[in-house]
Protein backbone atom coordinates (compact mmCIF):
# COMPACT_ATOMS: atom_id res chain seq x y z
CA UNK A 1 0.00 0.00 0.00
CA UNK A 2 2.82 2.38 0.90
CA UNK A 3 4.60 1.54 -2.36
CA UNK A 4 1.43 2.38 -4.32
CA UNK A 5 1.15 5.78 -2.57
CA UNK A 6 4.81 6.56 -3.34
CA UNK A 7 4.30 5.67 -7.02
CA UNK A 8 1.17 7.83 -7.20
CA UNK A 9 2.98 10.75 -5.53
CA UNK A 10 5.93 10.49 -7.94
CA UNK A 11 3.53 10.28 -10.90
CA UNK A 12 1.58 13.32 -9.65
CA UNK A 13 4.74 15.40 -9.13
CA UNK A 14 6.04 14.40 -12.58
CA UNK A 15 2.76 15.36 -14.27
CA UNK A 16 2.61 18.62 -12.33
CA UNK A 17 6.15 19.63 -13.33
CA UNK A 18 5.52 18.70 -16.96
CA UNK A 19 2.29 20.70 -17.06
CA UNK A 20 4.02 23.71 -15.49
CA UNK A 21 6.72 23.61 -18.17
CA UNK A 22 4.08 23.23 -20.91
CA UNK A 23 2.00 26.08 -19.45
CA UNK A 24 5.06 28.32 -19.20
CA UNK A 25 5.93 27.57 -22.84
CA UNK A 26 2.37 28.30 -24.02
CA UNK A 27 2.10 31.57 -22.09
CA UNK A 28 5.62 32.83 -22.76
CA UNK A 29 5.94 36.12 -24.64
CA UNK A 30 8.38 34.54 -27.08
CA UNK A 31 6.12 31.62 -27.98
CA UNK A 32 5.59 32.10 -31.69
CA UNK A 33 4.43 29.49 -34.15
CA UNK A 34 5.40 29.57 -37.80
CA UNK A 35 2.93 31.05 -40.30
CA UNK A 36 3.90 30.03 -43.84
CA UNK A 37 1.67 30.28 -46.91
CA UNK A 38 2.02 30.43 -50.68
CA UNK A 39 0.20 33.46 -52.12
CA UNK A 40 -0.30 32.81 -55.85
CA UNK A 41 -2.46 35.92 -56.59
CA UNK A 42 -4.70 33.76 -58.82
CA UNK A 43 -8.36 32.76 -58.87
CA UNK A 44 -9.21 29.32 -57.49
CA UNK A 45 -11.69 27.05 -59.28
CA UNK A 46 -14.30 24.82 -57.60
CA UNK A 47 -11.86 21.90 -57.47
CA UNK A 48 -9.22 23.84 -55.51
CA UNK A 49 -6.87 24.46 -58.44
CA UNK A 50 -5.48 27.93 -59.03
CA UNK A 51 -6.06 29.16 -62.60
CA UNK A 52 -3.30 31.00 -64.46
CA UNK A 53 -4.84 32.75 -67.48
CA UNK A 54 -3.02 32.29 -70.80
CA UNK A 55 -3.39 35.19 -73.25
CA UNK A 56 -1.87 33.39 -76.26
CA UNK A 57 -1.41 29.61 -76.63
CA UNK A 58 1.78 30.19 -78.67
CA UNK A 59 3.61 32.63 -76.38
CA UNK A 60 5.47 31.87 -73.14
CA UNK A 61 4.23 33.61 -70.01
CA UNK A 62 5.77 34.82 -66.76
CA UNK A 63 3.87 35.06 -63.48
CA UNK A 64 5.10 36.20 -60.07
CA UNK A 65 4.23 34.03 -57.05
CA UNK A 66 4.63 35.15 -53.43
CA UNK A 67 4.88 33.41 -50.08
CA UNK A 68 4.59 34.81 -46.56
CA UNK A 69 6.88 33.77 -43.70
CA UNK A 70 6.07 34.98 -40.22
CA UNK A 71 5.10 33.97 -36.72
CA UNK A 72 2.06 34.29 -34.50
CA UNK A 73 2.00 34.40 -30.73
CA UNK A 74 -1.13 32.47 -29.77
CA UNK A 75 -1.19 34.05 -26.32
CA UNK A 76 -1.27 37.69 -27.45
CA UNK A 77 -2.35 37.05 -31.08
CA UNK A 78 0.52 39.25 -32.29
CA UNK A 79 2.15 38.61 -35.65
CA UNK A 80 5.84 39.00 -36.47
CA UNK A 81 7.16 39.14 -40.05
CA UNK A 82 10.28 37.05 -40.62
CA UNK A 83 12.75 38.95 -42.77
CA UNK A 84 15.85 37.37 -44.29
CA UNK A 85 14.33 33.86 -44.21
CA UNK A 86 15.12 31.40 -47.00
CA UNK A 87 12.33 29.73 -48.97
CA UNK A 88 13.12 26.93 -51.40
CA UNK A 89 10.77 26.50 -54.38
CA UNK A 90 10.11 23.13 -56.04
CA UNK A 91 7.95 22.20 -58.99
CA UNK A 92 7.09 19.17 -61.07
CA UNK A 93 7.67 20.68 -64.54
CA UNK A 94 11.04 21.25 -66.24
CA UNK A 95 12.26 22.30 -69.68
CA UNK A 96 15.53 21.97 -71.59
CA UNK A 97 17.03 24.73 -73.76
CA UNK A 98 16.37 24.08 -77.43
CA UNK A 99 13.37 21.77 -76.92
CA UNK A 100 10.19 23.66 -77.75
CA UNK A 101 8.09 20.52 -78.32
CA UNK A 102 8.27 18.68 -75.00
CA UNK A 103 9.07 18.99 -71.33
CA UNK A 104 9.91 16.83 -68.31
CA UNK A 105 7.82 16.05 -65.25
CA UNK A 106 8.55 14.53 -61.85
CA UNK A 107 6.79 15.16 -58.54
CA UNK A 108 9.16 15.19 -55.57
CA UNK A 109 8.43 12.47 -53.06
CA UNK A 110 5.75 10.86 -55.26
CA UNK A 111 7.17 9.87 -58.66
CA UNK A 112 10.24 7.68 -58.88
CA UNK A 113 10.91 8.27 -62.59
CA UNK A 114 11.04 11.26 -64.89
CA UNK A 115 8.48 11.52 -67.67
CA UNK A 116 9.18 13.21 -71.00
CA UNK A 117 5.91 14.65 -72.30
CA UNK A 118 5.39 15.72 -75.90
CA UNK A 119 1.87 16.53 -77.00
CA UNK A 120 -0.44 13.70 -75.96
CA UNK A 121 2.29 11.12 -75.40
CA UNK A 122 4.77 10.51 -72.61
CA UNK A 123 7.68 8.15 -72.06
CA UNK A 124 9.74 7.32 -69.00
CA UNK A 125 13.06 9.14 -69.13
CA UNK A 126 16.20 7.61 -67.58
CA UNK A 127 18.85 9.93 -69.04
CA UNK A 128 20.87 12.85 -67.75
CA UNK A 129 18.94 15.50 -65.78
CA UNK A 130 21.68 18.10 -65.23
CA UNK A 131 20.38 20.36 -68.02
CA UNK A 132 16.79 20.42 -66.76
CA UNK A 133 15.56 23.94 -66.08
CA UNK A 134 12.89 24.41 -63.40
CA UNK A 135 10.08 26.70 -64.51
CA UNK A 136 10.50 28.88 -61.43
CA UNK A 137 13.32 31.35 -60.92
CA UNK A 138 14.89 31.73 -58.44
CA UNK A 139 14.57 28.33 -56.78
CA UNK A 140 15.76 29.78 -53.45
CA UNK A 141 14.79 33.29 -52.35
CA UNK A 142 15.00 35.35 -49.16
CA UNK A 143 12.09 37.14 -47.52
CA UNK A 144 12.05 40.90 -47.16
CA UNK A 145 11.36 42.81 -43.91
CA UNK A 146 7.61 42.24 -44.40
CA UNK A 147 8.06 38.45 -44.53
CA UNK A 148 7.31 38.32 -48.26
CA UNK A 149 9.33 36.22 -50.66
CA UNK A 150 8.76 35.67 -54.37
CA UNK A 151 9.67 33.65 -57.42
CA UNK A 152 8.77 33.91 -61.09
CA UNK A 153 7.11 31.16 -63.10
CA UNK A 154 8.47 31.05 -66.66
CA UNK A 155 6.09 28.81 -68.58
CA UNK A 156 6.66 27.61 -72.14
CA UNK A 157 3.62 26.96 -74.38
CA UNK A 158 4.23 23.18 -74.54
CA UNK A 159 3.46 23.01 -70.79
CA UNK A 160 0.04 24.71 -70.99
CA UNK A 161 -1.90 21.41 -71.04
CA UNK A 162 -0.38 20.14 -67.77
CA UNK A 163 -0.86 20.99 -64.09
CA UNK A 164 1.93 22.64 -62.14
CA UNK A 165 2.42 21.38 -58.59
CA UNK A 166 4.29 24.25 -56.93
CA UNK A 167 5.92 23.55 -53.57
CA UNK A 168 7.70 25.82 -51.12
CA UNK A 169 9.67 24.91 -48.00
CA UNK A 170 11.22 26.96 -45.21
CA UNK A 171 13.05 26.28 -41.95
CA UNK A 172 10.84 26.30 -38.86
CA UNK A 173 12.89 27.77 -36.03
CA UNK A 174 10.00 27.16 -33.63
CA UNK A 175 10.14 23.41 -34.29
CA UNK A 176 6.44 22.96 -35.04
CA UNK A 177 6.95 20.87 -38.18
CA UNK A 178 8.64 17.55 -38.75
CA UNK A 179 12.37 17.73 -39.57
CA UNK A 180 12.49 21.45 -38.72
CA UNK A 181 10.88 22.60 -41.95
CA UNK A 182 7.45 23.47 -43.21
CA UNK A 183 6.31 22.52 -46.66
CA UNK A 184 3.40 23.99 -48.63
CA UNK A 185 2.02 22.95 -51.99
CA UNK A 186 -0.52 24.35 -54.48
CA UNK A 187 -1.73 23.17 -57.88
CA UNK A 188 -1.94 25.55 -60.83
CA UNK A 189 -3.71 24.90 -64.12
CA UNK A 190 -3.19 27.02 -67.21
CA UNK A 191 -6.45 28.44 -68.50
CA UNK A 192 -6.46 29.20 -72.21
Amino acid sequence: MLMKKIKQTILFIGLFLTSCVWWDEKTSESDYELVFQILPILEMDQSGYYELPITSPEMPITHQIYAYVGGQNYTTFDFVDFGNTAVKWYGNLFTVNGDSLGYYSKRYGIDENWQYIRGDSSITYFGETQNFIPIMEPTVSMSNDSGLVNTFLNISPQIFQDTLVLNAATFDKYDNCLTDSCFRSIQIIFKI
